[in-house]
């Protein structure tokens, strides 16, 4: 019986993987790849810095999308040229337009070496940002003071209808 197991085996291509294992890069991979199709990589890092990169003016109007990568035009060179797409809310698009090397370079300063070369802005509707959670400050006993020293009354009922909705 054993005679017959070693004929099975040797008429397979290859040996069974049972005992053997897994290389990680077939699981991975499968998984991966379709990411960075559509991401693109070293996208995080610009993402933690875009209010730096972009400015507080851009900031929540704006958002970058990926890094593309293409082979340059009439090139022999293997490097490929990295694209960053951004999405621009409305008339914003053209104002981001214009502050492309700037974008560049603080970007390729972020890395520390040339990773972009230009940048493509595409102009969206509906441009939809998690907005930072507003931070209700408590009041403080220096405050109500103040607001008894308010003699108007009209602004003193305004004020305090302001203060019963911020409760």
């Amino acid at each position: 019986m054993i005679k017959n197991l070693k004929m099975i085996n040797a008429n397979k291509k290859y040996k069974s993987r049972e005992n053997y294992p897994i290389v990680i890069g077939r699981i991975i991979n499968p998984i991966v790849k379709p990411i960075y199709k559509e991401y693109g990589t070293g996208l995080p890092e610009i993402e933690e810095s875009w209010k730096y990169i972009i400015g507080d003016k851009y900031y929540k109007s704006t958002k970058p999308k990926q890094i593309k990568w293409v082979n340059p035009y009439n090139s022999n060179e293997d490097k490929k040229v990295g694209i960053l797409i951004i999405l621009a809310y409305g008339p914003i698009s053209l104002e981001v337009q214009y502050l492309n090397d700037i974008i560049i370079n603080k970007v390729n300063n972020i890395y520390g070496y040339e990773i972009i070369k230009k940048i493509q802005v595409i102009q969206v509707n509906d441009l939809k940002i998690q907005k930072e959670p507003n931070e209700k400050i408590p009041l403080v006993a220096d405050d109500l003071t103040e607001f008894d020293l308010i003699k108007d009354i009209n602004l003193k009922k305004a004020l305090s209808r302001i203060k019963a909705l911020t409760k």
